[in-house]
């Protein structure tokens, strides 16, 4: 996207002026991802894909299924070109400086998703998929993206770095903020299906940033391989290793001398109600906040956020 252009000179003289380097951004370097970046994004992404497998189903009790189709290097034009029509579009704060990260769903899965954090099967009939999203769709889509992201971190920490945010749900397309729509990004294409109900989804990732977030993460790793030669099999039995998780579900003070007095079949009240958020502690430290239920006959609790 570089061009040139003359300009007069006080001698009269024509002079080559490389637009390019003026703009701010070179758009000849826009998909510049060296072909170990690109390995290392797709195993990023591969690795979403295999979280979000075991996360889903724990989270809404729903089959689900997640798999990394292709990565596409393109601009935030291309990319709204080969959208559906009314998108469903999670903008995201990728980092202060730098364009977004947009996550577009379809909306076939996301309302059966939403089925399902509201208690339903996943099956919930859609009249019009193209409908405009209420207030309550959309904020549910933004816990959605967020969690998401969430679980990408976990096995992304350098992803973690940029803290990355939804702060828009929308269905419009258009510029991102102030962001240049031949700003070159690449386009991770995921295939996802929940209870049955297929279709994509397509996280659109500014290349500059991302440049920048796989160089720290290779320099990481360079440094971790010159430092210790067995980390990495040290990193493929981790994943096994035990961790004590437990919730916390309740608690009250008394005086020495009410303890005394207890007997078999006091009720002594506890300071939380059945409704109450819990805390899960991994390691003893919270970790996720829950709510208690029961699943076949055994008490259970359902994570619907991590610990502040």
């Amino acid at each position: 996207m570089s061009s040139s252009r003359h300009s007069g000179t006080a001698a009269g003289r024509q002079s080559v002026v490389d637009t390019s380097r003026v703009s701010g951004y070179d758009f000849r370097q826009a998909h510049s991802l060296s072909s170990d970046q690109l390995r290392e994004l797709q195993e990023h992404c591969g690795n979403l894909c295999r979280a979000l497998q075991r996360y889903v189903p724990e989270y809404t009790g729903l089959p689900a299924q997640f798999s990394l189709e292709k990565l596409s290097p393109m601009t935030y034009d291309a990319y709204l070109d080969g959208l559906p029509d009314s998108p469903v579009l999670a903008i995201c704060q990728f980092s202060r400086d730098e364009a977004p990260m947009v996550w577009q769903i379809d909306t076939t899965p996301i309302y059966a998703y939403m089925d399902a954090i509201l208690g339903g099967d996943g099956n919930a009939s859609i009249q019009n998929p193209e409908r405009d999203l209420t207030m309550l769709e959309r904020a549910l889509v933004s816990q959605i993206v967020t969690e998401f992201i969430d679980t990408w971190t976990d096995v992304w920490p350098g992803l973690g770095s940029v803290d990355p945010a939804v702060i828009e749900v929308r269905q419009t397309t258009g510029r991102f903020g102030s962001t240049s729509l031949q700003e070159a990004i690449i386009v991770a294409t995921l295939s996802f299906a929940i209870s049955g109900v297929g279709g994509h989804m397509r996280i659109g990732m500014p290349s500059v940033a991302l440049r920048a977030l796989l160089k720290q993460s290779s320099g990481s790793r360079r440094r971790a391989d010159a430092t210790d030669p067995d980390i990495h099999a040290a990193a493929a039995h981790l994943g096994g290793a035990p961790v004590r998780v437990s919730v916390q579900l309740a608690g009250t003070t008394m005086t020495l001398r009410e303890l005394q007095t207890l007997n078999v079949g006091d009720v002594v009240i506890l300071d939380r109600g059945p409704a109450d958020q819990l805390d899960i502690l991994v390691s003893g430290k919270p970790k996720f906040r829950a709510i208690s239920g029961l699943v076949n006959k055994h008490v259970a609790v359902r994570v619907t956020g991590r610990a502040a």
